[in-house]
Formats: C-alpha cells, sequence, structure tokens
C-alpha cells in the first residue's frame, strides 16, 4: 500500500467510527428510555388496561368501592350495635351482587351513558 492508499483507508475508517459512535448512542439513548423507571409503569400500566379481565376487575372493584362508600354515608352514622351490624351486612350484600353482575352492570351503565350523550334535543 503507498501512502495515498493509506490516507483514504484511514478516512473511510474515521468515517465508520464516527457511525458507528453515533449507532452506540443512539442504543444507549433507548436503552436509558427503555430502563427509564416511569416508562416502565407506563409501559405496564398501558399493557393491564388493554386486559379485558383486568379492566373488568378494576370496574367490579371500583363499583364495591362506591356502594361501600354511600352504604357507609347513608347508613354508619348509627352508633349501635346493632346499626353497624346492618351496614356490614348490607355492604357484603351489596359486594356480593355487585361482583356477581358486575358485566351487567356495566352494560346498564353503558347504555346510559350513551343514551345521555346521544340524546336528541327536544323542540
Amino acid at each position: 500500500m503507498n501512502h495515498i492508499e493509506l490516507r483514504k483507508r484511514i478516512t473511510e475508517l474515521q468515517a465508520d467510527s464516527v457511525i458507528q459512535e453515533e449507532l452506540m448512542r443512539q442504543n444507549g439513548d433507548e436503552l436509558i428510555d427503555i430502563l427509564n423507571p416511569v416508562n416502565v409503569i407506563k409501559k405496564t400500566i398501558s399493557g393491564l388496561a388493554h386486559d379485558a379481565e383486568v379492566r373488568q376487575d378494576a370496574f367490579s372493584t371500583a363499583l364495591g368501592i362506591g356502594s361501600d362508600f354511600i352504604i357507609g354515608r347513608l347508613f354508619r352514622s348509627n352508633k349501635s350495635i346493632k346499626g353497624q351490624v346492618f351496614t356490614e351486612l348490607l355492604s357484603k350484600l351489596a359486594n356480593r351482587y355487585i361482583s356477581g353482575n358486575s358485566t351487567a352492570i356495566k352494560d346498564v351503565i353503558g347504555r346510559t351513558i350513551s343514551r345521555f350523550l346521544h340524546k336528541e334535543p327536544q323542540d
């Protein structure tokens, strides 16, 4: 190899080195992005949000919490033992009913909201 060919080869290798460094930088940025805890949590939640069973369980849980809140507001002001037992019994029965019928309840709520949103104005 003569001097000109050697210089040409060095220039090619330097150009390859610059390209490889840029690729490594991009891969490092992607790795940092993937391992970022916030992004990991976002991807996990996103994956769970698309799972029908998780959505159904979350809906049932939300209905249970809502019913407990309402029953608590209506009946927990009673300080007697009978009142507390009645409130707990009512809460347990409501949760059992909700967990057994959450799909039907969700359908009814969905239809009601749909009717409300698509209600035609009356003249």
